[in-house]
C-alpha cells in the first residue's frame, strides 16, 4: 500500500515566510520531527525526555491556538505523545517483561515531566501514574495495568 505524506521541508521553506506565526510554529515542529523520527520498529528510538518535550510542545500549542485551521492533527500529537510516555510503546515499554518492575528510563522521565513542565496536563499524568507505580512497589501490577488501560481508552 501506499500512503503519501507531507514532505514537511518543501512545506516549510515555500510558505514561511507568507505564514501566520501559529503556522509557522506548527511547521517548525513537524519539520522537526519528520527529520528526527521518533519510533522505529514499534519502539521509541528518542530520549523520553525528547518525547516529553515535542509532548509539552503540542499541549502548549493546543493551548494557545484553540482555533487553529489543523487542530485535529495538533491534538492527536498532543494526546498521542502523552500516551507514549505513560503506556510506552511496543518495543518500548514502561517496565520489564520478566519481572514487571517499571523501567528506570520512564521513572526519569516522569519526575522530569513534572519537575520541567508543572501545572500541565502531561505533568499532571506523569503525577499520577509515578504516584501509583511507587505506591505499588515501582511494579506494574493490576492496578497499574488497568490505570494504563482506562488511560489509553480515554486518549
Amino acid at each position: 500500500m501506499v500512503f503519501p505524506t507531507a514532505d514537511w521541508n518543501k512545506l516549510k521553506s515555500f510558505f514561511s515566510p507568507k505564514i501566520t506565526p501559529a503556522m509557522k510554529s506548527y511547521l517548525d515542529q513537524q519539520t522537526f520531527e519528520q527529520n528526527n523520527q521518533a519510533w522505529d520498529d514499534g519502539g521509541i528510538i528518542i530520549s523520553l525526555e525528547e518525547l516529553a518535550d515535542r509532548a509539552a510542545f503540542w499541549e502548549k500549542f493546543n493551548r494557545e491556538n484553540p482555533y487553529f485551521l489543523l487542530t485535529e492533527h495538533t491534538k492527536q500529537s498532543e494526546q498521542w505523545t502523552r500516551l507514549v510516555l505513560v503506556n510506552g510503546a511496543d518495543n518500548t515499554p514502561t517496565y520489564n517483561y520478566e519481572t514487571q518492575e517499571i523501567a528506570e528510563d520512564f521513572k526519569k522521565v516522569w519526575a522530569y515531566i513534572q519537575q520541567k513542565y508543572p501545572g500541565t496536563e502531561l505533568a499532571k499524568t506523569a503525577k499520577e501514574i509515578a504516584a501509583l507505580c511507587a505506591a505499588e512497589g515501582w511494579k506494574r501490577t493490576k492496578k497499574v495495568e488497568d490505570w494504563q488501560t482506562n488511560f489509553a481508552n480515554k486518549n
